[in-house]
């Protein structure tokens, strides 16, 4: 959740959301590095033409420790994103979202199951003025952390996993988390496949008296690999 949600208010830009580009990474005795270029079009049914010649861009660097993968690396992305184009009454034309996001992660696999976890922070700078956009620039710093328990003994290839998500989008306000749990079942139905279902009921807190909305949801998912 902490990598998908929106980066920051009304902006509807979420890293890795119908994203295309180009990567490049190398395995060396156990370090593996990777970097990529991308189009940068945010979170949208059908991609948008990025027209800016703006592009987003990652890097990872991580280790692994031993034959089950259990690893340890840090992550960086960096992005620019026209807000105009979701909102053109609030935010003028030359207006942008400049982002960026690093943070750490990492797990402890073993063959009974694992332990997965990461914390980022990111730094958003933004217009929301349309008459004199250079003079009113906002910052914003969000943090979250997600830590996650899987379990492999029940069966070889049923694989339930719970996890815990927290995401703060704006650090200077308080009562305005994104908090709670998931729970969820991988099922190696193929070699070369495996089928996924989860349940999340993740709560907004309110600064009180205020109801804290929960958004509860399902989510199937198919994955094929080659």
């Amino acid at each position: 959740y902490v990598i998908n949600s929106g980066t920051v208010g009304d902006n509807p830009y979420k890293p890795f959301v119908r994203q295309y580009g180009l990567e490049v990474s190398q395995y060396v005795n156990g370090f593996n590095v990777a970097a990529a270029l991308m189009n940068g079009t945010g979170a949208k049914l059908f991609n948008r033409v990025d027209n800016d010649l703006k592009k987003d861009g990652y890097a990872t660097l991580d280790y692994t420790f031993d034959q089950y993968g259990s690893m340890l690396g840090v992550y960086g992305y960096v992005g620019h994103y026209p807000l105009h184009l979701d909102n053109a009454a609030k935010y003028p034309a030359q207006g942008y979202d400049d982002f960026r996001q690093i943070g750490v992660m990492g797990n402890a696999t073993k063959k009974q199951g694992a332990l997965v976890g990461a914390f980022y922070t990111g730094r958003n700078e933004f217009s929301t003025e349309i008459v004199t956009p250079v003079d009113s620039l906002s910052t914003v710093n969000s943090r979250g952390f997600y830590g996650e328990v899987q379990l492999y003994t029940l069966h070889p290839r049923v694989q339930p996993f719970l996890r815990y998500d927290f995401w703060d989008p704006n650090t200077d306000v308080a009562d305005n988390e994104v908090v709670g749990p998931l729970f969820g079942i991988s099922w190696r139905a193929l070699d070369a496949g495996r089928l996924v279902v989860h349940y999340a009921q993740l709560k907004t807190r309110k600064p009180s008296p205020t109801p804290e909305p929960t958004k509860k949801s399902v989510t199937f998912e198919v994955n094929f690999m080659f």
